[in-house]
C-alpha cells in the first residue's frame, strides 16, 4: 500500500493545479449517480471516506437500534 500510495503522490507532483482539477471532473462525471453526493461530501470534508455511512447516517442507525424498531 505504501508504495502505491507514493506512486500516486509522485504523480500528483507532476500535475498541474489544472490537470488535476479536470482529472477530478473527469472522475466524477463517470461515477455512478448514486455515489456523487458523497462524493461531494467527501470533497467538502463532510465525510472522510466515500464508501463510508456519514455520521447523520450513523446517528439515525444507533437512535433506530436503541428504540427498538430494529429487529
Amino acid at each position: 500500500m505504501d508504495n502505491y500510495l507514493d506512486k500516486i503522490k509522485e504523480q500528483l507532483k507532476t500535475m498541474t493545479e489544472r490537470e488535476k482539477d479536470e482529472w477530478i471532473l473527469a472522475q466524477v462525471k463517470i461515477m455512478p449517480e448514486d455515489k456523487l453526493e458523497d462524493v461531494y461530501k467527501s470533497l467538502t470534508g463532510i465525510k472522510k471516506i466515500i464508501n463510508m455511512p456519514g455520521r447523520d447516517e450513523i446517528d439515525e442507525f444507533c437512535n433506530t437500534v436503541n428504540s427498538g424498531d430494529m429487529l
